[in-house]
């Protein structure tokens, strides 16, 4: 193996929160890798949960304990949540899939700023406008301190919609309503 290293890993989280949980902490114990990216992956084979992926200079097994895991060809763990992991680490490898949690200069998309500085400023590669043409780099930008851009063939790509005057917001809110939440 040759770093820099993908790690795949899985608890079974039922939910985004969770797997964005157990990103955090694997961050933590791996020493807070420079220049990480780490991401949540849907995994829809046997129990459907979401498992994750980091870039990390090393792997020490010990952080991977109690987890499905995988590197490269190795794997650590139940079979099935190992099986999803090396599925997360496939897609960040192949930049088709994973929705980034951490990636270069997420710290500096905050606030309001352009297109343009949200590009110059991190590692996404483009912004895409769901339901309308490709943004300018002038074009208005809020992060409103929620910022996921997901690999899309091979490109760290964030959507984004418009966000009233004139003014483009992430697709993906920080605290979504649950579906039917008024109906309970």
């Amino acid at each position: 193996m040759t770093a820099p290293f993908i790690v795949g890993a899985s608890d079974g989280s039922p939910t985004l929160a969770a797997a964005e949980h157990l990103l955090h902490r694997l961050f933590e114990e791996f020493g807070r890798p420079a220049g990480a990216i780490g991401c949540t992956h849907l995994v829809r084979l046997g129990r459907p949960h979401v498992a994750v992926s980091l870039t990390v200079s090393a792997v020490p097994e010990e952080v991977l304990a109690g987890l499905g895991a995988a590197c490269e060809e190795r794997r650590w763990g139940p079979a099935d949540l190992a099986e999803a992991a090396a599925q997360a680490a496939r897609e960040h490898a192949g930049r088709s899939a994973g929705r980034a949690v951490f990636f270069p200069g997420a710290e500096r998309v905050t606030g309001s700023l352009n297109v343009g500085e949200v590009l110059a400023a991190s590692a996404i590669d483009e912004v895409v406008v769901l339901g309308g043409g490709p943004p300018g780099p002038a074009d208005r930008f809020d992060a409103r301190g929620h910022v996921r851009p997901e690999w899309r063939s091979g490109r760290l790509t964030l959507a984004a919609m418009p966000g009233g005057g004139d003014v483009l917001v992430p697709f993906e809110v920080a605290d979504p309503t649950p579906c039917c939440a008024d109906h309970a």
